[in-house]
Parts: C-alpha cells; sequence; structure tokens
C-alpha cells in the first residue's frame, strides 16, 4: 500500500510540474499585463490577442497532437514538449522586446501544451490507481490556477523589482524541474503503444464534441479572468501589488476547490462531474458579472468568487471525460480539449475589444453571461456521457 501510495505521489508532482510549466508562458503574461503594454508598446485589444495566441497555439494542435500522443508514448511526449517549453521561457527572458515576438512564441508554447495536456492525462490513466485517478487528475488541474498563482506572484517579485524577464527565466527553470521529474518515471503506454493500436472512445464523439462546445464557453471566462483580473483591477484603483496578490489568492482558492472536487469524485463514483463542474461554472458566472462595477471592494470579493469557483471546473470536467473513456484518454480530451483552447483565445480576445472600445463593464458583464449559458451546456454534456 505505501508502495502504491509512493508510486501515485510521484507521478501526481510529474503531472502537476508539468501542467504549471505548460501554461504559464501565458498565465504570466496576463499577470504582467500593464507592464508588458507599457514596455511593448501595445494597446488593449493587441494585448488581448496576444494573450489568446496560446491558446490558438494549443487549439489548432489540440487533436493532431492528442493522436500522436496515443501512438508516441506520454512519457516521451511530455518530455519533448516541455523542452519546446523551456526554450520558449528563455526566448522571452532574453529576445522578445516586441508584441511580435511574443505573439510567435507564446503560439510556439500552445503548441507545447496541447502536447502536455493530454500526454499527461494518458499517464495518470495508465499508471495511477483507479481509486485515485479523480484526486489525481483534480490535482493535475490545479496546475492551471497554480500557474495563475505564480504569475501573480511574479509582479511583486519580480516586475516591480528586477524587471519581468526574470520571471520568464524562473519559469524557464520550472520546466526544467518538471522535465527532470519526467524523465525518471516509467511509462506503460509506451511499449503497449508500440505493439496495440490506440485504444477506442466509449463515449460518443457527438457528446465529446457537445463537452467541447460547454468547455468552449466556459474557457471564454476562465482566459478573460486570468488575462484580464489584474488589468480590471489596477482600473479601480487597485494597486499594482495587491492587484498581482488578488490573482494569486483567488487561484489559491480555486486550487483548493479543484483538490476537494477530485477527491469527492473519488470518494462519490456515483457522481458526475460535468454537472458539479456546471455548478462552479454557473457560481464563477455570476461572480464574473458582479467585476463590473469600478469598486474595489466588490471587485475583490468578486474576484475571488469568479476564479475561486468559475474556474474550478476544469477538473471535474477533465475526470469526467478520462473517467468515461479511460482507454483513450488523450484522444477523448484531445476533442474536449479543442473546444477550451477555442475558449481562452477567445475571451481575451473578445474582452479586449470591449474594453477598449467600450468598458470594463460591458466586458465583465459579457463574459459573465457567456459563462453562466455555457454552465447549462455543460450541466446537458454531463448527463449524456456516462462514467465508468
Amino acid at each position: 500500500m505505501q508502495t502504491e501510495h509512493y508510486k501515485n505521489s510521484r507521478y501526481i508532482v510529474a503531472g502537476v510540474l508539468t501542467t504549471i510549466s505548460s501554461i504559464y508562458p501565458t498565465f504570466l503574461a496576463g499577470a504582467l499585463g500593464n507592464t508588458l503594454k507599457t514596455d511593448l508598446g501595445i494597446g488593449d485589444q493587441y494585448f488581448g490577442i496576444l494573450t489568446g495566441c496560446f491558446f490558438i497555439g494549443a487549439m489548432t494542435g489540440s487533436v493532431f497532437l492528442s493522436k500522436f500522443v496515443e501512438t508516441f508514448g506520454a512519457r516521451k511526449s511530455i518530455l519533448l514538449g516541455l523542452s519546446i517549453t523551456i526554450v520558449v521561457n528563455l526566448f522571452l527572458a532574453s529576445i522578445a522586446r516586441s508584441g511580435l515576438a511574443f505573439i510567435f512564441a507564446l503560439s510556439i508554447a500552445g503548441l507545447a501544451n496541447a502536447t502536455n495536456q493530454p500526454a499527461v492525462n494518458k499517464l495518470f490513466s495508465k499508471s495511477i490507481s483507479k481509486e485515485k485517478l479523480g484526486f489525481a487528475m483534480s490535482a493535475k488541474q490545479s496546475g492551471m490556477p497554480a500557474g495563475a498563482m505564480l504569475g501573480g506572484l511574479a509582479v511583486p517579485a519580480f516586475a516591480l523589482t528586477i524587471g519581468w524577464q526574470w520571471a520568464y527565466v524562473a519559469a524557464g527553470c520550472i520546466a526544467t524541474i518538471a522535465w527532470i521529474n519526467i524523465y525518471f518515471l516509467q511509462d506503460s503506454s509506451e511499449s503497449i503503444a508500440s505493439k496495440n493500436p490506440p485504444g477506442k472512445m466509449s463515449s460518443k464523439k457527438s457528446y465529446l464534441v457537445l463537452a467541447a462546445v460547454g468547455g468552449a464557453m466556459a474557457s471564454t471566462g476562465s482566459g478573460t479572468l486570468t488575462s484580464w483580473l489584474t488589468s480590471s483591477a489596477e482600473d479601480t484603483g487597485i494597486s499594482p501589488k495587491s492587484a498581482g496578490l488578488l490573482l494569486s489568492l483567488s487561484a489559491f482558492v480555486g486550487i483548493c476547490v479543484r483538490l476537494s472536487s477530485g477527491w469527492a469524485a473519488d470518494k462519490y463514483p456515483n457522481l458526475r462531474p460535468l454537472r458539479v463542474a456546471g455548478l462552479l461554472l454557473f457560481l464563477g458566472g455570476i461572480g464574473t458579472v458582479l467585476l463590473g462595477p469600478r469598486i474595489s471592494g466588490i471587485h475583490i470579493v468578486a474576484g475571488v468568487v469568479a476564479i475561486g469557483l468559475g474556474w474550478s471546473w476544469p477538473a471535474l470536467f477533465n475526470i469526467g471525460v478520462v473517467k468515461a473513456n479511460i482507454e483513450a484518454a488523450s484522444a477523448a480530451t484531445g476533442i474536449t480539449q479543442t473546444g477550451v483552447y477555442f475558449g481562452v483565445f477567445f475571451g481575451p480576445t473578445l474582452m479586449g475589444f470591449l474594453v477598449e472600445n467600450y468598458s470594463y463593464q460591458i466586458g465583465w458583464l459579457t463574459i459573465g453571461l457567456i459563462m453562466i449559458c455555457g454552465a447549462f451546456v455543460m450541466n446537458y454534456a454531463g448527463n449524456k456521457i456516462a462514467t465508468v
């Protein structure tokens, strides 16, 4: 039992580090919002496109790269993806000094992320005991708010002291640690993949596409919140340091909710993960709407609710899809993640347009309503996708 627990822990730690490293380049850009806009000489709308291009890269490669993972093996795919991530971080730290350079680098990082995310799902589905898979998936998904939390902390730690470039040096170091952890793991799917064809998905493809639509609407909110919360907070009069800490606090709450939801998914096997994810998204949508008023006190509370609850759905979302398609976890999540990546690109871009041409109030109202609608779609998809 102790040996099995140790094995599970090693895989979970490696998966979390991989997820943080993969997503960190764009979350860091979002947290550094006003600093980057000033240094790169770009406006709000351009900044929205810049942060969104990470997810365009991820969306473009999602389905193809998830199939690549199924045949190439999870561990080797992650090592490749993390190698690209390390190079991107060093490029951003030392060379990128224009908006165009950031767009290029973040797009490449998005492709690496599209490799790493389904690869970790595949690695977990084949290497972690079924009884702990829900917690493992939620821990892995907690790597995303952990990346946002670190991005928020990077504002007072780097941007306001020695320069934002050093935040990307630190990101490269985290990715290197993740690479080393993955390198020393064993992956049974590598030998299986070389001898047998990829496993078959249990869920109907139409149901997975429906879940992808719900994920797109949900991630429209997630991408916008992580990219725009600090800039919006500063617009209400909150200091840059406090705005960064607000993002970190909100992300920390989100981590706690994700881990709790994963524990619940293991303890209550009959739980329909996507339906619970829809409920969390609905509450987060309400919090997002409440970000509209330019009142700092309301903004702080609403920010914690919007991210803490409204960005907690991915853990249950992926648990539901993986458990229903345990033999083809990478291929199934490749379909659903396509919708997620589209939403995370669309959201920041739409928000940039609305802020530059209208106001933060209109922007947050629009994003919040999209999240609420997505909650109903996700709930419906949860009724269609059976869990094993």
